[in-house]
């Protein structure tokens, strides 16, 4: 464990490394403190301990420099030395006009898993914030009753409060109270989905409730999401064990399933469906077994082999070394092949039912379900498995990527600025995958594709009057990525992806615009806050992707670095390594008892616990012996935040922007070209509105 002592070690070597050991009073008297400009421009370059340095300068230079205390006070807690931050904390709330920071002074003392001093207010005076960090600090201390009561005060003051559900719930488990615990566990799950610690007491609350198939759902996801989690693992080995029936039971069910369901026969085409581009999307790759209902007659091929069937056939495709194995529902085999297996109607209209489509491992959002998809199907063998390959044209493919990736019912111009966004990423991205036999994937990690059962008429008739509108920068198509919500301001391709990109960082337009970095605590306190934006429209947004909280254990940390092949031992701290304009992180420094690794770009959202963005800052939740067992996780924005922001884009549509101007705003400097009718078309110049 990490004694005082090591953590003093720890300090004193930052310190020493940063040239601020020995006296440094007597430096300060020589030399003039770093401008506070330049002690921020430190923390986004990634020097942190050179930020941390400056700051620390100022402080002693102006004892009086509040500002600079406050973010040395933020420095300190992202880097795990909670007790230091206290102190100075400690100091500013001792003058009675610097008392708003009592807040940032409870939340780190119940970090730092010491009792609040008399800085709490108590019910009568505090807000919803400040009645659930005290009700955690007195759960941390084995307060029971004290706790639940200050939880429900802070839920009666702030009926959207994912965390007090959380641990009003763990409180009710533990108390055996197994109804009260599923209300407020369930609640937690759906003000803030990404809350996925939840699952696995909300599977141990259904056991004990008797409800088998939901805590075997629940463990299901809590591994879907966290694929290296072995108390879930263990859980659902021990029910299936328990309970041998569940399975079957499951299985059969699944089974009556896929007789039941009829794939769609899909009625609306683009125009002149001959003029569009084929895509080929990769569903799946290592793939065991797959079962498939066909919607129309069909035609089966590979090689030399041919085989031809009715309308609702179900199909078995499995995987045997080199080879895949097509059978009958029942059992009897209609081929065995080294080669593709090609799945093909006459019929334009017709769909293919997919069974139990795996999606989204390793995100919160990670589950499985039925899938109907137009056009073409390609099966693959491969040394591990069987690869899925839809191919279908491009318009089609849009039918089911727009409603797939925002809501249908958002304002019409939102809708096309969508499809345009879409067709120009797919016709950039082309091939991206092509050493896997596919263009690209039907997941997130290119767009989300949930197929024809997702398609919407008003989402089709917005690609249709969008058709072929593609976004064109040095005469190419645009690489145009978009992200959920951008938390109220969008982040350069550069700065996320370490790589030259035309994609600027922009603020929401109904934020003032940002022309300097925010300081660290100013950051945080912004993303705490909830600024009134387009990213934050009534109705068009989800509250916890705007802003978000996420406790992550060290332990579930090391164990997804271990999965990449990286061994740190136990996590000391984590420290941020460079911000783009917006505040999302480039680099994570992670330093542990057995060494210490960079994470940076996107794999900082997936290492760290499946986080919705790296727009955040963290702090650690200390343990015994002065070892993190949890960081808490304060952001904002759901996605990358690269490109347009579909909230933001919906919230300007209500406001009566067109498609041309959301456009124009988010990927500046482009012009729009009809790829397939050039005819009577203008090309436009998008710049600001």
């Amino acid at each position: 464990m990490k004694s005082a002592e090591h953590m003093a070690g720890i300090l004193l070597v930052l310190f020493l490394g940063t040239g601020l050991a020995g006296n440094p009073a007597k430096e300060i008297m020589t030399e003039a403190a770093p401008s506070f400009e330049d002690a921020v421009s430190l923390y986004y370059d990634g020097d942190f301990e050179e930020s941390l340095e400056a700051f620390q300068s100022r402080v002693d230079h102006d004892a009086a420099d509040t500002r600079s205390r406050l973010q040395l006070s933020r420095l300190l807690r992202e880097a795990g030395y909670l007790r230091e931050a206290r102190e100075h904390l400690v100091i500013l709330n001792a003058d009675p006009e610097n008392g708003r920071y009592s807040l940032e002074l409870l939340k780190t003392e119940v970090l730092a898993g010491l009792l609040p001093g008399p800085v709490f207010a108590g019910p009568d005076g505090s807000s919803a914030e400040e009645l659930f960090w005290y009700g955690l600090a007195v759960y941390r201390k084995g307060e029971t009753a004290k706790a639940g009561e200050l939880l429900n005060e802070s839920l009666r003051r702030e009926s959207y409060n994912p965390g007090a559900h959380y641990f009003l719930g763990i409180l009710a488990l533990g108390q055996g109270n197994y109804d009260s615990a599923a209300d407020h566990l369930r609640l937690a799950l759906k003000q803030e989905p990404n809350l996925t610690r939840a699952l696995l007491p909300m599977a141990r609350t259904e056991i004990a409730r008797g409800n088998l198939d939901a805590a075997y759902s629940y463990l299901q996801r809590a591994l879907a999401v966290y694929p290296g989690n072995r108390e879930a693992a263990r859980e659902l080995r021990n029910i299936t064990e328990r309970y041998p029936d569940l399975k079957e039971k499951r299985d059969r069910e699944a089974g009556e399933r896929r007789v039941a369901v009829k794939a769609p026969k899909k009625e609306q085409f683009p125009e002149d469906r001959e003029t569009i581009p084929a895509i080929r999307i990769g569903l799946a790759e290592d793939t065991d077994i797959l079962h498939l209902k066909t919607g129309e007659a069909f035609s089966l091929w590979s090689a030399d082999i041919l085989y031809q069937g009715e309308q609702g056939e179900i199909l078995t495709i499995s995987h045997a070394p080199d080879r895949i194995i097509v059978s009958r529902s029942g059992g009897d085999s209609i081929m065995e092949t080294a080669a593709p297996v090609v799945l093909n109607y006459d019929s334009p209209g017709a769909t293919t039912a997919l069974f139990d489509m795996e999606y989204g491992s390793g995100y919160y959002f990670a589950g499985s379900e039925d899938r109907f998809y137009r056009g073409q199907m390609e099966f693959l063998p491969k040394p591990g498995g069987i690869t899925v390959i839809n191919q279908v044209n491009l318009e089609e493919y849009l039918y089911s990527v727009v409603p797939s990736e925002i809501p249908a019912y958002w304002p019409e111009e939102a809708l096309k600025a969508q499809a345009i966004a879409a067709r120009s990423y797919t016709l950039a991205n082309m091939g991206r995958f092509s050493s896997r036999g596919f263009d690209l994937m039907g997941s997130v990690r290119s767009a989300s594709y949930r197929g024809a059962g997702n398609e919407a008429e008003r989402t089709s008739a917005a690609v249709d009057a969008s058709r072929g509108k593609v976004l064109i920068y040095d005469n190419r198509p645009l690489d145009a990525v978009y992200s959920a919500n951008s938390g109220g301001h969008t982040e350069s391709g550069e700065s996320v992806w370490r790589y030259p990109s035309p994609l600027q960082a922009v603020n929401d337009p109904a934020i003032p615009e940002r022309i300097s970095f925010l300081p660290p605590e100013e950051l945080a306190r912004w993303l705490t806050d909830r600024p009134p934006g387009f990213s934050s429209a009534p109705g068009l947004h989800s509250p916890s992707a705007y802003r978000w909280r996420s406790w992550i254990s060290a332990e579930e940390i090391a164990a997804r670095l271990r999965a990449r092949g990286t061994e740190v031992g136990e996590i000391i701290s984590l420290t941020s390594r460079g911000r783009g304009i917006s505040g999302r992180v480039e680099k994570i420094l992670v330093r542990g008892t057995g060494g210490s690794t960079e994470i940076q770009g996107d794999a900082i959202r997936s290492v760290l616990g499946s986080l919705r963005s790296n727009l955040f800052v963290s702090e650690p939740v200390l343990g015994y012996g002065d070892l993190p067992e949890s960081f808490v996780f304060t952001g904002g924005g759901w996605g990358h935040g690269v490109g347009m922001d579909q909230s933001g884009a919906a919230g300007m549509a209500a406001e009566g922007w067109t498609w041309e101007e959301i456009l124009a705003h988010y990927y500046p400097g482009t012009t729009i070209k009809n790829i397939y009718t050039v005819k009577g078309e203008q090309n436009q110049t998008m710049g600001p509105r």
